[in-house]
């Protein structure tokens, strides 16, 4: 009888479930079922949330649609043309490779839910997984190939290397082994480490790395590798070729001043590269992202002298791309049908509201402009935040108009034909109008590994990459909370960036270019490059992101906590960043030290251009309009100025020696 109480439960719960909202089954959306599915609908949809975008057509159409939410976050474009819903829907469907859940409810309701089979989704996490572990592995390759040579073997190791991606390239399309994707990895990998004397200086230490140091790596370990320890598998030439760079670079900037202070200030740089007497190397798989990062440093006593790094392989998405391209040979991006790409570029959209979001997102937008123009039913899967190193054609092609009147927080019209350029102005606005020509589009959609096709008259757009993609999302309402609060422009909070920080440093890169098309969009914000170019950075703000909500409170007010007192996970992260930066000075002891933040506020006013009318402009002739202010009274320069907030945020570790700083930050509201 026991035996049969969890089976009699389980029916139980069953019945339960049945009566309360009806048994989940899987099924395509079928029309003959559900009349209402049956009736034409017109729809246009720029990238938009598919959770937003189902919640709109429920609306317009009377029928419940939902998406789940592992899937609502993500992007899509739908532009229909009085077309049946379940033909719309399934496209959809099938855009993303997902699947219609039908759901009777007791009320004899029927819903409909968009949703990814748990299998696809395992499957594509371990796509990822896998590829960072053959990067790496490769890396490890590429190296041990040099276990045996040394520094001085540079220009052999180079010229062996050029020979090497020259034969690759000479082969082209003739490469069909499977192994070829791979190696064409390990050549760029061993290009990477050829660049310079001390790119190859990181490449020979990796190259005595044994076993056990690589599992130490992959296991969260951070290497800090010391010249003045005879234990380090360093080589043993490292401080010369390191001080001899740091001598030739310094030789190199000052050629460009010829003044006696700047000889001056070269001859004490080159001194303080003789005095030096010891060089460090630190290596760390990223926190975020898994990439290998190295770090090196060259010390005269406790004191840097110079320091520097970055990754030592190449991106996820350059590895993704070239065993995605191979082996049918070199880079081979997607080619389009012809009679598709005329369908959707016959006539070129007409000038329409730009909105702040779209900004951000330019081809996605001009692409759904371009299907509704031509009557294109079109729909897509679309993930405008790539982990891409290189800009957007169209992003990196917008025109700087100079345009009277136009501040922060004014809409544009895309394209802005109708703007002329050689107005006299205070303040330039970006124009987003040759993102709209249809080249730059195709090209986008070509080099960010987009796919078109036919499919019964819809053109469907799909993600070759679909898995690193989906991996890397930003959902739209992080977008928005983080710049765009209330319609505005804005700066990110402390909050914000503590999010912010669990991307990885390709996508703040991307994200950071994309951030810059806003028009009014602030300079001074250089957070996102920040966090992009140091991982010890990214793992103090995860650190301060993982401690309670009351710790947090205390942080900000200004009191030290012990570092043992931090949640667990705080602490992994602190101890990295800590090792990263705080290793070049020295040992460190968590047990004693405790960890604390001090910010910084103030506050300025300044003129607001966007309050100044077009006449008001016009009138002030050659005078500009902070001159113009001066000479007013206060209640006049009151309805013209805003209110600008600097804050500024240092980390800091407090040891037994005193503060040490780990991290600091400078944002502007």
């Amino acid at each position: 009888m026991p035996g049969r109480l969890p089976l009699i439960f389980l029916c139980v719960v069953w019945l339960i479930l049945a009566l309360l909202g009806g048994i989940a089954a899987d099924e395509s959306i079928d029309h003959k079922a559900d009349e209402r599915l049956a009736k034409t609908h017109t729809f246009f949809f720029p990238p938009t949330p598919l959770g937003d975008l189902l919640q709109t057509i429920s609306r317009q159409t009377g029928v419940s649609l939902h998406a789940e939410r592992s899937v609502a976050q993500h992007r899509a474009i739908l532009v229909a043309h009085d077309k049946p819903l379940h033909e719309t829907l399934n496209k959809l469907a099938e855009a993303f490779g997902y699947t219609w859940r039908k759901v009777e409810r007791k009320d004899k309701r029927t819903e409909y839910t968009l949703y990814q089979p748990a299998q696809t989704a395992s499957q594509q996490q371990a796509e990822v997984k896998s590829l960072r572990q053959t990067v790496l592995r490769l890396l490890r390759e590429a190296v041990r190939e040099w276990s045996q040579r040394q520094i001085t073997d540079l220009s052999a190791i180079r010229e062996e290397v050029n020979t090497a991606a020259q034969q690759m390239y000479r082969e082209g399309r003739k490469l069909r082994s499977r192994e070829e994707p791979l190696r064409v990895i390990r050549t760029a990998i061993q290009s990477h480490l050829t660049e310079s004397w001390a790119t190859w200086t990181v490449a020979c230490t990796l190259s005595r790395f044994t076993p056990q140091h690589w599992a130490a790596l992959e296991g969260g370990e951070v290497f800090v590798l010391d010249t003045s320890r005879a234990d380090a598998p360093l080589p043993p030439e490292v401080l010369d070729v390191f001080r001899r760079e740091g001598e030739a670079a310094i030789e190199r900037q000052q050629k460009m001043f010829l003044d006696e202070r700047a000889e001056q200030f070269r001859r004490e740089q080159i001194q303080r590269y003789r005095a030096a007497d010891r060089a460090m190397i630190c290596f760390a798989l990223h926190p975020i992202s898994g990439r290998l990062y190295y770090c090196t440093a060259v010390l005269a006593g406790n004191e840097i002298v110079s320091s520097g790094g970055k990754a030592a392989t190449v991106s996820l998405w350059d590895s993704a791309t070239a065993l995605q391209d191979l082996p049918a040979g070199g880079e081979s991006l997607p080619e389009y049908d012809e009679g598709l790409v005329k369908r959707l570029s016959a006539k070129s959209p007409r000038p329409v509201p730009l909105e702040p979001s779209a900004a951000m997102d330019v081809t996605g937008n001009v692409l759904a402009l371009y299907a509704r123009e031509n009557g294109v039913d079109l729909v897509a899967e679309w993930y405008p935040y790539l982990p891409r190193e290189e800009c957007d054609v169209g992003e990196a092609r917008t025109e700087t108009f100079p345009v009277i009147g136009m501040g922060e927080g004014v809409r544009i019209r895309a394209p802005s034909r109708d703007l002329e350029s050689g107005e006299a102005v205070f303040g330039s606005v970006k124009i987003l109008a040759t993102a709209l020509d249809w080249r730059t589009v195709q090209s986008n959609l070509r080099q960010n590994r987009y796919l078109l096709r036919d499919s019964e008259g819809w053109v469907v757009v799909t993600q070759q990459l679909r898995a690193l993609c989906r991996q890397h999302e930003i959902p739209e309402a992080s977008i928005r909370r983080w710049f765009l609060r209330h319609g505005q422009q804005g700066v990110p909070d402390v909050d914000d960036l503590i999010e912010i920080a669990a991307l990885p440093p390709e996508q703040l890169e991307r994200l950071e270019r994309k951030r810059q098309n806003l028009s009014g969009a602030s300079k001074e914000f250089t957070a996102l490059t920040s966090l992009a170019s140091s991982p010890s950075m990214q793992a103090v703000l995860l650190a301060f992101g993982s401690v309670s909500p009351a710790q947090r409170q205390s942080l900000l007010n200004g009191v030290a906590i012990p570092i043992p007192s931090l949640s667990p996970q705080a602490q992994r992260y602190l101890l990295y960043a800590i090792k990263w930066t705080g290793a070049l000075q020295g040992g460190y002891n968590l047990e004693r030290w405790a960890f604390a933040v001090r910010m910084q506020e103030t506050v300025q006013e300044e003129p607001d251009m966007a309050r100044f009318s077009d006449d008001l402009l016009r009138s002030l002739r050659n005078e500009s309009p902070e001159e113009w202010l001066r000479r007013q009274p206060a209640s006049v320069r009151r309805q013209f100025m805003r209110t600008r907030v600097t804050r500024s945020l240092r980390f800091l570790l407090i040891t037994t020696e005193g503060e040490r700083e780990l991290a600091s930050l400078v944002f502007t509201r």
